[in-house]
């Protein structure tokens, strides 16, 4: 008989290092700072609450009993226990945290009585509330909160005439004459206890999971459906690596668990203790045997009789995701423990909405509280179908789903709304009256919440549509150098057959339920992980399913001056490492901003998509573009632009979504230099020229010709003619080099603002529109009409003419520049003065002038003023950004 716990011996027998018990007791400190551990007061009301549920439960029996024929000692006789699992049951729990239980019963009590009898015992008591039956769930269950605490009830008999309080559920025997939903409810308490008895020091194990779940949350890799791991999987991972060092403490456990399943073998299952058959005819996992266990790419074993894979989710993308943050983690943690990194490193969040420059947006939509909790149901888990399928395609290298939907509720006043709120095209008077908000979790209470809306829809005559909206990311294949000029990405087959199967549901309603695949491209940077001391940041984060670049609202509160005053902020940042570059100097007319992201409005929350133009829904900002101060200009050149047509070139003009407003552009100099600056690097990129190639002439203002009230930015810029026509093709190619740079952040972010559907040859060809481009074109045919004496004194008076025009445009050019300039900045002013107006006017500072920890964030300030921040450490205090022109 081995005396080692596991399948294998322990690779090491040794204790913890001085090193190694520090380590812990930080690692600890943070996991309390995360506020992981419940209260002793908490901990006290769940073993209260667990003593009124045990008698609960034999009340419920003696019921049942008393129902079914029994005599009052027999039935008094007949017991029932309880026994708890999952997180509780293996000690991992937090806060508020759920209690799965499962109520066990002997084998005269049928499961109709249990949601027949029990529920309305729970419903009789006052300490109890929110009750719901959920029977036709894979899982039957009631949910409740008893006593505030929220529980999950099971139900399960077993071929026994009574239940003793000794009753121990691992016994194989037990599993007898049991159907296969009472062997799955027996499961969830069979496997937590087998995992507790194979773990060498139980208080080390509980320690180390509770830091792996924090982990896998923050970065988005807990969740079972959606093809990661769930709480069961990462607890068996724990497990295991306790088992190869069973004299560890936590901090060295959670080192090795990085390391080890960085260089595990997969498919070379996990197994905490060997595979066992067991009395019953049922199924246990063996790849020998059955082909579809074969397939599965990470197996984790469960202990317990009958032994299942608990990841057979797993696909293609989600195991290279998690594979990436093992690596991730292993080398964090290496840092940790020579000193040069912190636990909080480690429990970063994730960066899911600005890790892909492609994403899909998979939409469900209802009119029924209650028929969208069973429909969004349905299309989440067949999702990974979704994801398998977009792996085959040729150059899609990764399809990375989302853990979590977002749920909004939206208050529709015509059909036309209903529509568009479907197909995830949420116009901004919807937004404003919609709300992002989590549907009921069972059936009761979204039935309940049904009744309430529908009486308040009748009386104001407006519908109420419920949408969920899921998110995968896209991995694009790089360009090749021996790649076509021209690649084309085809999803259509893979989101044709998802919304097929989707609809196949034998409760699919197509009058009553959508289901919309939506191509979506830019989103920008996430969430704001690192602001100044002084904000505090609610949990009010809002994700508009609607746009295309998504604006991520929070409320903040300002601690001082004004404690009582609440501002709304839309900010965004990246995590990557800035890369110093050179600062363009206040000289050229521009004071250049040396963030690693484009500076962008943040009222704007539409973006043009290649694959699914949508309406654009305009913002503040850009409604007020048609009101410009006659002081703005029409155009901005830099002060080096070619305002003559280059030998052998072509005038292209490119064409900035509704996030680059001529508003914006006009009243935000750090931009425009940013445009000047990286456009011309991105353009010879993509046509393999030298940058000197490409001649920057302006940026113009443009209106579209379906409304005159929005103002976009046109680049204007003379490129070799011969590579006019390619460039064409790709610019309005998605998956052509132009878009698929591997320049720097902002030159990205810079291709994902382009509008792929203008031409960019617009102007080309446009006679008496372009300086320097049409005179010479018209003297070269008037002088060839022209002969005799007569013709030559009308051409003396031709060339007067011209030259007489040439000067009056060159006055009014240099006038232009002067008035653009001078919107900007006031270049009368000494350098130093010019860096200090350019960090007060954007509250940012020069990437040489200070060192720190880089973010960028675009926020309204309370005088209504919008601005940018480009942190490189905590701003000192508030100071309200200087009143600028308004519109």
């Amino acid at each position: 008989m081995s005396t080692y716990l596991g399948v294998t011996p322990p690779i090491s027998l040794n204790g913890p290092t001085e090193k190694d018990i520090e380590m812990t007791k930080s690692l600890e400190e943070e996991l309390r700072a995360h506020n992981v551990f419940e209260s002793t007061e908490e901990a006290k009301l769940r073993e209260v609450v667990l003593g009124h549920v045990d008698a609960l439960v034999k009340e419920f029996v003696y019921q049942a009993s008393i129902e079914h024929g029994l005599p009052e000692s027999a039935a008094r006789a007949a017991g029932g226990k309880i026994f708890t699992f999952g997180s509780y049951r293996l000690g991992v729990h937090g806060p508020g945290s759920d209690i799965d239980t499962l109520c066990v019963a002997p084998k005269h009590v049928q499961r109709e009585d249990f949601f027949r009898i029990f529920e309305r015992l729970l419903k009789e008591r006052d300490d109890v509330t929110e009750v719901a039956a959920v029977p036709e769930a894979f899982v039957p269950l009631i949910t409740s909160k008893f006593m505030g605490i929220p529980i999950d009830f099971l139900f399960a008999r077993i071929a026994l005439p009574r239940i003793d309080d000794s009753l121990d559920l691992r016994d194989d025997n037990l599993l007898k004459n049991l159907d296969e939903r009472e062997v799955r409810s027996l499961g969830g308490s069979r496997v937590t206890d087998e995992i507790l008895s194979l773990v060498p020091n139980v208080k080390v194990f509980r320690l180390a999971l509770r830091c792996i779940k924090l982990w896998a949350g923050r970065r988005a890799i807990y969740s079972n459906v959606m093809g990661f791991l769930g709480g069961v999987a990462w607890a068996m991972l724990v497990a295991r690596i306790c088992q190869l060092y069973p004299n560890e403490v936590a901090g060295a456990i959670v080192s090795r668990f990085f390391i080890i399943l960085l260089q595990w073998k997969w498919p070379q299952p996990v197994l905490l203790k060997n595979i066992e058959d067991g009395p019953l005819l049922i199924r246990v996992w063996n790849p020998r045997l059955y082909p579809t266990d074969r397939l599965h790419r990470m197996p984790i074993i469960t202990p317990a009789y009958p032994s299942m894979c608990a990841t057979h989710n797993v696909n293609q993308s989600t195991q290279m995701i998690m594979t990436q943050e093992f690596q991730r983690g292993a080398e964090i943690v290496d840092r940790i423990f020579l000193g040069k990194a912190q636990w909080s490193d480690l429990f970063e969040m994730h960066d899911f909405f600005h890790k892909y420059k492609y994403y899909l947006q998979v939409i469900a939509s209802s009119g029924s509280a209650d028929l969208q909790l069973k429909w969004e149901g349905t299309v989440e888990s067949r999702l990974r179908q979704l994801v398998m399928k977009l792996e085959l395609v040729p150059t899609v290298l990764c399809a990375h789903p989302f853990v979590k939907s977002f749920e909004h509720e939206n208050i529709c006043l015509s059909d036309e709304e209903v529509r568009r709120v479907a197909t995830g095209d949420v116009p901004p008077e919807v937004a404003a009256r919609s709300k992002l908000q989590k549907l009921p979790e069972t059936g009761d209470a979204a039935k309940e919440k049904d009744e309430a809306v529908q009486k308040s829809d009748a009386e104001s005559g407006r519908r109420t549509v419920y949408t969920t909206t899921f998110y995968i990311g896209l991995k694009i294949e790089p360009r090749q150098a021996h790649d076509a000029p021209t690649r084309r990405l085809d999803i259509s087959y893979p989101t044709m057959d998802f919304t097929q199967k989707v609809k196949q549901w034998d409760q699919f309603d197509e009058a009553a339920m959508g289901i919309m695949v939506r191509h979506i491209k830019g989103f920008v940077r996430q969430i704001l992980t690192s602001v100044p001391t002084f904000l505090i940041i609610h949990d009010s984060v809002v994700l508009p399913s609607s746009v295309l670049t998504t604006q991520v609202v929070i409320t903040v509160t300002m601690k001082e001056p004004r404690p009582t005053m609440i501002y709304s902020a839309s900010v965004f940042t990246r995590t990557e490492p800035v890369q110093r570059g050179p600062t363009v100097t206040p000289t050229t007319g521009y004071a250049f901003l040396n963030t690693q992201s484009v500076i962008l409005p943040t009222e704007s929350d539409t973006s043009t998509s290649t694959y699914d133009v949508a309406s654009s829904a305009t913002s503040s900002a850009t409604a007020s573009s048609t009101h410009l101060s006659p002081k703005w200009p029409e155009i901005v050149v830099p002060s080096d632009g070619k305002q003559t047509h280059p030998v052998n070139t072509t005038l292209i003009a490119i064409l900035f979504d509704s996030s680059l407003s001529w508003y914006w552009i006009v009243t935000q100099r750090a931009t425009t230099a940013q445009i000047f600056t990286y456009m011309p690097r991105i353009l010879s990129g993509a046509l393999g020229c030298n940058e000197s190639q490409v001649y920057t002439s302006k940026l113009m203002m443009y209106e579209p010709p379906s409304d005159h009230r929005v103002t976009k930015t046109l680049y204007l810029a003379y490129v070799p003619s011969v590579y006019a026509a390619t460039l064409k093709q790709l610019l309005q190619d998605p998956t052509s080099s132009f878009y698929q740079t591997n320049g720097s952040s902002i030159e990205q972010e810079l291709v994902s603002l382009v509008d792929s559907t203008f031409n960019p040859l617009t102007y080309a060809q446009s006679p008496g529109t372009q300086h320097g481009m049409v005179a010479p074109q018209t003297r070269n045919v008037l002088v060839g009409s022209f002969s005799g004496a007569a013709g030559a004194v009308l051409l003396g008076v031709l060339a007067w003419w011209l030259r007489r025009r040439r000067t009056v445009r060159a006055v009014a050019e240099a006038a232009s520049k002067r008035n653009t300039i001078q919107s900007f900045v006031d270049c009368s002013a000494p350098k130093k003065d010019l860096q200090v107006q350019a960090a007060h006017l954007s509250h940012s500072y020069f990437a040489g002038d200070h060192e720190g920890t880089p973010s960028v964030s675009a926020f309204e300030s309370p005088c209504g003023v919008t601005g940018t921040i480009g942190m490189r450490h905590p701003l000192p205090a508030w100071s309200p950004v200087p009143e600028r022109a308004q519109a």
